[in-house]
């Protein structure tokens, strides 16, 4: 119709970018909408993995895997539109890690998550790989976590020292 009407290239132009912030903005309000009605739905997940017994033989603390947060997870994500990639920051410092989740709806808008976490202390057993691949597994898991709200149950001390966390 512009075209048709003699309107110039910077005219159209004009109206192309109207176009994508009108899309864009439609695209955002989808994912409010969707984002807040997965989270009315999202069920809290049990932490059901003890780790490190201690001298009576019960486990030092209890956390939800990865795995399992996505088990529990995936089909609210499925139903509401969501998916997600996760990445690393390879510029980490020395001693850190950083991890990145990007929710994208099927309404075409994206955010990404990200979080900076220590590495954890080596045992005799580990080498340096696996500690950055624990302190990875922990971070993916948390930064997967804050991007969708997910809430798990009980006290999650996974990766923390033996201080105890502020409230």
């Amino acid at each position: 119709f512009a075209v048709e009407k003699g309107a110039g290239v910077e005219t159209i132009e004009r109206m192309m970018a109207v176009r994508r912030e009108l899309r864009a903005e439609r695209a955002k309000e989808a994912f409010d909408t969707a984002m807040a009605a997965l989270q009315a739905e999202m069920p809290v997940v049990g932490r059901n993995v003890g780790v490190q017994p201690d001298a009576s033989g019960k486990p030092a603390y209890r956390y939800a895997p990865f795995e399992t947060v996505i088990e529990v997870v995936k089909p609210y994500l499925q139903k509401h539109g969501f998916s997600f990639t996760l990445d690393t920051d390879t510029a980490s410092e020395q001693g850190w890690v950083i991890a990145k989740c990007r929710v994208t709806h099927a309404g075409g808008h994206s955010e990404t998550s990200s979080a900076k976490f220590p590495l954890g202390s080596k045992t005799p057993i580990m080498s340096d790989t696996q500690v950055y691949a624990g302190a990875l597994t922990f971070a993916s898991r948390r930064v997967f976590q804050n991007a969708f709200g997910v809430v798990t149950s009980g006290e999650d001390q996974n990766g923390a020292t033996s201080k105890a966390k502020p409230l």
